[in-house]
């Protein structure tokens, strides 16, 4: 009996075609699709008859149109040419890494190569060889390389300008520098007011031009609606008086900080390395993409341990410019009333707004120059599980809306929201007002087991309205087993020096809510705030067996409560243990009662030891790298 076989010439054709039609049966049966990433992680063999996918795209496509549920990331990393989007049709999916024998990255960067030396002095140079390069993050192995800023002696010719108007400056061009800066790089400068009109924000406006004036003065023109709302800002926080100014040109250039040069062609990245630092020799990497993951209407998806990487935001450069009103909330126009409806957080890299039950468990979340998780507009039951957090422009995670203080429908509200058992570090680190986390109005928030720790200001902020919105639907929110430490740092730059905050900042009526349990130590300053702070208007809590301890930490007299006006009401506070007796109760009905006085140091024997050993990630904390830890 004979018996066909492909002829040679044939047999490799007629295997390849076997092997697909396999692959395409196993993508189907295991109802899990692979996807192969863009650089793969070395350290990962792909096993043979592996079916794999060539994209996060052609993964999220194939899903859509064979029904399976999970999306498995091969280690390495898993470059995105645009954002990915998630809609209705998306539901039920699990997104998970594959192996554990690497990470599974998905990143909006691109790889800066071809260093070589230029200029004077150390200086290294790279072309920008791929689109949307921009002038605000630069990452040199792993480490966010800060921009250079002029002397304390330029930043007082804009401080003390000659004069000023809604429109630009005028400054002394020699005194100030800017007859020098470079006609195509001028549009990047950036004026940094930090604690300027309020010392819990810092503003940020760029430059829009300059031009000759008369008698040796400069008129350097500022971009619009920024500057004019800047100085005229709501709550009466105006300020035209920059901090310090950044990104003035190469010349300014410290070891360790860079510059994009847009007069050459093509663009180049100037470089000043750090001693004995080979930036040839290291990965480079410009975050490109201002959006990781963009979604609306989203219901039962998981993310489990994928790191999300290497993303940015424009709007600081834009006209718009950061006019900061408090904790990342934007002011896109001038006015001076206090109309904390139109303002509007910072938005992040990775967003699911009107999501439900949407999980990130086991993920990391660094290297982003926004904020990096947001569950914005009607958010329902979605949860952030044992994540890690460092490397964050702004908060970490940004839940609610600043205007919904009347949205009385339910299936508007943000409702049973949950962040738990996290690691929160190093975030704020370029817009320095935000908190590690943000809440603005919600119901049935829980914020719990987190450690949130090394930020300039609050550590947790949650509430919205002051007292000018006495009824609202937030409430029953829980901040319970926290674990703060190192918070309203004050720090040279690239860092900043704020006031007011607290560890655990609240506004806004909020019945049926609890801070309890939580341990909060380091405050580095308190300058108008405290470490536990119910701010205007924040009514109905119940703050109990809370701890401050470190109070000699800080650099003023920091008090471990701060409720400081008669609008704040009806809270009650009890059984808490410090180790400073400085504190202030100036509102109505706010009885604090049986504070236990801590030595400092220790011992502690009082229970406070036990609330101690349970507050924060503990054992569910991830690892982080030694310069990011507490």
């Amino acid at each position: 009996l004979a018996i066909w076989q492909p002829m040679p010439a044939l047999r490799n054709l007629w295997a390849l075609c076997v092997l697909q039609a396999v692959a395409s049966l196993s993508l189907v049966e295991k109802d899990t699709v692979y996807v192969a990433a863009t650089i793969p992680a070395p350290e990962f063999v792909v096993p043979p008859l592996l079916p794999t996918l060539r994209s996060i795209a052609e993964a999220q496509n194939w899903v859509r149109v064979h029904g399976s549920t999970r999306i498995e990331l091969l280690p390495g990393i898993h470059e995105l040419t645009s954002p990915l989007i998630l809609e209705d049709k998306d539901n039920g999916v699990t997104w998970a890494a594959h192996s554990s024998a690497a990470p599974s990255i998905v990143s909006g960067g691109r790889d800066v190569t071809g260093w070589t030396p230029c200029g004077a002095s150390s200086l290294m140079c790279a072309p920008v060889t791929f689109e949307n390069a921009q002038p605000r993050h630069l990452y040199v192995a792993g480490r966010r390389v800060p921009r250079g800023i002029t002397s304390a002696s330029v930043t007082e010719q804009f401080a003390k300008p000659i004069s000023v108007d809604p429109d630009k400056y005028v400054v002394d061009g020699v005194k100030s520098g800017a007859s020098g800066w470079n006609s195509a790089n001028a549009d990047a400068v950036e004026m940094v007011y930090t604690a300027q009109g309020s010392p819990w924000t810092e503003s940020r406006c760029t430059v829009q031009n300059v031009t000759a004036g008369a008698n040796g003065t400069v008129l350097v023109y500022m971009k619009q609606p920024c500057f004019a709302t800047v100085q005229k800002k709501p709550c009466d926080q105006s300020t035209h008086t920059p901090a310090h100014i950044e990104n003035t040109g190469i010349a300014d250039l410290a070891p360790g900080q860079w510059f994009l040069d847009k007069s050459t062609t093509p663009p180049q990245i100037v470089y000043n390395p750090l001693p004995g630092e080979d930036v040839a020799s290291e990965r480079v990497v410009m975050p490109v993409l201002e959006t990781l993951v963009d979604s609306k209407g989203l219901e039962s998806v998981t993310f489990t341990d994928i790191v999300w990487e290497y993303a940015t935001w424009s709007r600081p450069n834009t006209g718009l410019g950061y006019v900061e009103q408090q904790s990342g909330a934007l002011v896109d126009r001038p006015g001076t009333q206090c109309i904390d409806y139109e303002w509007h957080p910072m938005p992040s890299n990775v967003v699911f707004q009107d999501a439900s039950s949407v999980t990130f468990k086991g993920c990391t979340f660094r290297h982003l120059g926004a904020g990096a998780l947001q569950f914005s507009g009607a958010a329902h039951q979605n949860s952030v599980l044992m994540s890690l957090f460092y490397d964050v422009s702004g908060t970490s995670v940004q839940i609610g809306e600043y205007d919904t203080f009347n949205e009385t429908d339910p299936a508007k509200q943000a409702i049973g929201n949950t962040v738990a058992y996290s690691l929160i570090t190093d975030v704020a680190t370029e817009y320095h007002g935000n908190a590690g986390i943000q809440v603005g109005y919600s119901k049935e928030t829980d914020i719990v087991g987190n450690t949130i720790a090394n930020i300039s200001y609050s550590g947790i902020s949650i509430g919205w309205g002051w007292a000018r919105e006495p009824i609202t639907y937030a409430g029953n929110n829980s901040i319970i087993n926290n674990r703060l430490a190192n918070f309203k740092l004050q720090l040279p730059y690239p860092g900043a020096s704020l006031g007011d905050g607290g560890g655990i900042y609240a506004l806004g009526p909020q019945p049926g809510s609890v801070m309890n349990a939580n341990w909060l130590s380091n405050m580095g300053a308190g300058r108008g705030g405290g470490a536990i702070y119910p701010d205007e208007g924040s009514a109905y809590w119940l703050i109990s067996d809370n701890i401050f301890t470190n109070a000699s930490f800080c650099a003023d007299d920091c008090e471990w409560l701060h409720i400081w006006t008669s609008s704040i009401h009806n809270i009650t506070t009890k059984d808490c243990f410090t180790d400073t007796t400085t504190m202030r109760n100036d509102g109505t009905n706010t009885p604090v009662t049986n504070t236990t006085l801590l030595p400092k140091g220790g011992p502690y024997t009082h229970g406070e030891e036990e609330i101690m050993m349970a507050s924060g990630c503990g054992s569910f904390c991830p690892a982080v790298p030694p310069e990011f830890e507490y």
